[in-house]
């Protein structure tokens, strides 16, 4: 099912689901740099999180 997939992708990986929390909170934008230091990720875990979740969206 294609639902069933989607979901398999999102919560993939705990990173993921961080990245989403930081980005749910904001009104507006913001950089790699910053979700990365905001989630406790490193920049490159945050940014190759961020090309993750935009190709599943």
């Amino acid at each position: 099912m294609l639902v069933n997939k989607f979901l398999e992708n999102l919560f993939s990986a705990p990173s993921n689901v961080s990245v989403l929390r930081v980005l749910n909170e904001r009104v507006i934008g913001i950089t790699g740099r910053e979700t990365a230091r905001l989630t406790s990720l490193t920049h490159r875990s945050a940014l190759k999180t961020l090309t993750t979740l935009e190709m599943i969206f």
